[in-house]
């Protein structure tokens, strides 16, 4: 009790360092405890299986890119899993996924939206996957026609209670309506596996395809001999192309594979593996920040409190005493900052989910294996530091401390290690402005025009949407706009026979109207007719790969039909920029009732986008009452298919702002420190005549000088980093010199506002107040 009364006097009596150190180690608790937490989590995740080292994601190559990225594809053929089974004792079992399309709509009663993830899958679900069922029986749903399992937060939306167990939902899907009775229900409040649904449907075999396939394999089977097997037998398997192989992939592996680009399936969460290494990166390098600064705040503390600490040497005190003493403040403090941070992760978890893409929750921070991290992380900062300083202190002995806090070793250990979390600063600021500098260049290349909505009509008969189209078209907030047969960033992809896959769009003749597509010569197509239907306008990258030198009016032999080309458009990004422009036909649109399309609508500029869509919505109701306006914005659509890097920049400038917050803080206290040693030096350079800018110059041209070693050092490394992170790009941007300047500057410029204020208040102080005891 007396060694902690001891404790807090001295931390009244030094309040700014005490708060300065508190303030520090709160915020690296918060830092560390959500990154700590969103590590375990995805790990969790990623281990979401009941059994999983017996459970593999069947993969095979992508025919669309087995000439260039050799992209594996998890699509598989609706009768390779069954084969697979009946050829191969090693397998056991097998679970199958396949997605309803994005137009099927739930209806109960007056409720109904288009937005929920309907998943159809094999009845051995829960042999593969940690699902929580809470009512029911899911394997006697999916085996059972008519029947379904829905989630606890759809029943609690759509009927306002979960005890919902043989109530109807009414599924449409496109002209078709069926009744299904809920049977089972799943606690989705939390994240258990990595695949995602909201109502669970059995499969049919009639209507499947193809699509995701989970094998499970008896125990004790060797895995590599399964592929070997699989090698020696793809002749006699079904396969896309003759070049097309199977493969298989661990399911943690398969989670943290963001590899696959041509196939987007919804109902899976993966993660990037690099979100990981940045988060656990990040973690270490804010505990070492952190060790660093309570160090160095805690010889400043020792600096102020010299006169009592010889006071207790003299009074017979021992160095383990004193190293004990040292350990209980450090112990206080950590935990004083740790109960503090609880309630700033409890305020930062919503934005810190949002950040990150993390699914963490409150009661996770509470389990048992992030309880185990708290205490781990809790002993670190408690006894790194005062081992530290006790070692030193026992080397050089108590009774020359003085010596050690103010002597040039301690100067020299301060300022590297203030140079190393410099370093690291720099480091972040290069990285967030190449990678904010690539995102700009992706959206400006891109170029799609960001007032343009999507609006899907499946199903809906050729008369009456072009009748709609017309009325579209007379709106005041409307500009121009076309009707096609595919989504603008989702089109049909072909195979030709050199295996080169080509883009195709079916669009009417207004396409050029409503898309920033550039038309380098020719012209657009006639009007709609059965006559113009071998008419075909082309890109660059087609012209090239076919080497067509005056191709307007050419026809040629592609995908098995006739075309010829009217006209030629410059190269369109509709794909993320990890992959090159293939080559496009854009096509006359095909009228047809029953086929899947859209429409495309250029809003005026400067409109605002809410009070257009609610203006297209009501005459989408007036027009069509039976059938869900369903839109998106495909610039909005392109930035998804880069989300990852955006989260990832902005994970960066979170990083870089921590960074700075706690190097700030600890070369405050190196600041402080340094003239707080040299008050007597610079009140004798004033009464010799010296300026309040020289003494200024010379307390912060060391930082300088630091700062300048850690950019040094940091700048090659960041170089390194960044032109590899590049090289994921198709297109990019370059590494500009700039982009280096601009981050020395921030960190130089920075370090100076945190030391000057100390400088010029040391400058201007009365230097008789400094010698007056001399």
């Amino acid at each position: 009790m007396i060694r902690t009364n001891q404790i807090l006097r001295n931390w009244r009596r030094n309040k700014l360092f005490s708060l300065t150190a508190i303030i520090s180690l709160t915020i690296v608790f918060a830092c560390c405890n959500l990154l700590a937490a969103f590590v375990i989590n995805e790990w969790q995740i990623s281990n979401g299986s009941t059994d999983n080292e017996r459970i593999f994601v069947l993969k095979t190559d992508n025919p669309m890119t087995l000439e260039s990225t050799k992209e594996k594809s998890s699509y598989i053929l609706h009768q390779v899993p069954p084969l697979l089974m009946e050829r191969y004792p090693e397998v056991e079992s097998f679970c199958r996924f396949q997605p309803l399309r994005d137009n099927a709509i739930f209806k109960v009663g007056d409720f109904k939206t288009n937005k929920l993830q309907f998943l159809r899958t094999d009845k051995d679900i829960t042999d593969f996957l940690k699902i929580p069922v809470i009512a029911g029986n899911l394997q006697k749903t999916l085996s059972t026609p008519g029947e379904t399992a829905i989630t606890t937060s759809w029943a609690n939306k759509s009927f306002g209670t979960t005890d919902v167990l043989g109530k109807t939902i009414i599924l449409k899907e496109g002209n078709k309506q069926s009744t299904l009775k809920i049977t089972a229900i799943v606690d989705n409040s939390y994240t258990s596996s990595f695949v995602i649904f909201d109502v669970l449907l059995p499969l049919k075999e009639e209507n499947f395809n193809g699509g995701v396939t989970f094998l499970k394999f008896r125990d004790g089977e060797d895995i590599l001999s399964l592929q070997k097997k699989m090698d020696n037998d793809i002749k006699d398997l079904p396969k896309f192309t003759k070049d097309c192989k199977y493969y298989l992939q661990s399911l943690r592996e398969y989670y943290f594979d963001k590899s696959e680009t041509q196939t987007n399936w919804s109902f899976l969460l993966k993660r990037d593996s690099m979100f990981i290494t940045v988060g656990i990166f990040a973690a270490l390098a804010i505990l070492c920040v952190s060790c660093f600064n309570y160090i160095n705040l805690y010889l400043v503390r020792l600096f102020k409190s010299g006169k009592t600490n010889s006071i207790q040497l003299l009074l017979g005190a021992s160095s383990w005493v004193l190293q004990k003493h040292m350990i209980l403040e450090s112990f206080i403090a950590t935990l004083i900052g740790f109960f503090t941070s609880v309630l700033l992760v409890l305020l930062a978890l919503p934005s810190f989910n949002h950040l990150f893409g993390a699914h963490l929750s409150a009661t996770f921070l509470l389990q048992p294996s992030v309880i185990v991290f708290y205490l781990v992380l809790i002993a670190t900062l408690t006894l790194i530091p005062a081992i530290y300083l006790g070692f030193k202190f026992r080397k050089s002995g108590f009774s020359n401390l003085k010596n050690i806090i103010t002597g040039n070793k301690k100067a020299v250990f301060s300022n590297t290690m203030m140079s190393i979390q410099f370093g690291f600063s720099v480091l972040l600021i290069i990285a967030a402005l190449v990678y904010s500098q690539q995102l700009n260049f992706i959206s400006e290349t891109a170029n799609i025009n960001p007032n343009i909505v999507e609006v899907q009509g499946a199903g809906i008969p050729e008369v009456q949407f072009n009748t709609f189209k017309n009325k579209v078209n007379n709106l005041s907030s409307v500009d121009a706009s076309t009707i096609s047969n595919t989504l603008f960033l989702n089109t049909w992809i072909a195979l030709g026979d050199d295996n080169v896959p080509t883009l195709g769009y079916n669009m009417d003749n207004d396409f050029l109207k409503v898309h920033n597509i550039v038309l380098n010569e020719g012209s657009g197509f006639t009007e709609n007719s059965k006559e113009n239907n071998d008419q075909a306008i082309v890109n660059e990258t087609l012209i090239k790969k076919y080497k067509l030198d005056s191709p307007i009016g050419q026809s040629i032999e592609l995908l098995g039909s006739n075309i010829r080309i009217v006209g030629v458009v410059k190269d369109f990004y509709t794909e993320p920029f990890s992959t090159k422009v293939k080559p496009t036909i854009i096509k006359p649109y095909i009228p047809d009732d029953n086929a899947f399309k859209t429409i495309q609508i250029k809003l005026t500029d400067g409109i605002q986008r809410q009070a257009a869509l609610i203006e297209l919505k009501q005459l989408w109701k007036e027009s069509f009452p039976d059938n869900t306006f369903q839109y998106s914005f495909p610039a909005d659509d392109f930035k998804e298919l880069h989300k990852d890097y955006r989260k990832l920049a902005e994970m960066i400038n979170f990083f870089t702002l921590i960074s700075f917050l706690l190097t700030s803080i600890g070369l405050f206290a190196i600041a402080w420190y340094s003239v707080e040693q040299r008050t007597k030096e610079i009140g004798i350079r004033k009464v010799n005549g010296a300026k309040i800018s020289k003494i200024i110059t010379m307390l912060n041209k060391e930082i300088v000088k630091w700062v300048v070693i850690a950019f040094t050092i940091a700048t090659p490394i960041a170089w390194y980093l960044m032109n590899n992170w590049l090289e994921n790009f198709a297109y990019k941007t370059t590494l500009s010199w700039w982009i280096f300047a601009l981050a020395g500057i921030l960190a130089l410029g920075i370090a100076l506002l945190t030391v000057s204020w100390q400088s010029w208040k040391a400058a201007t102080r009365n230097p008789v107040k400094a010698l007056r005891y001399e």
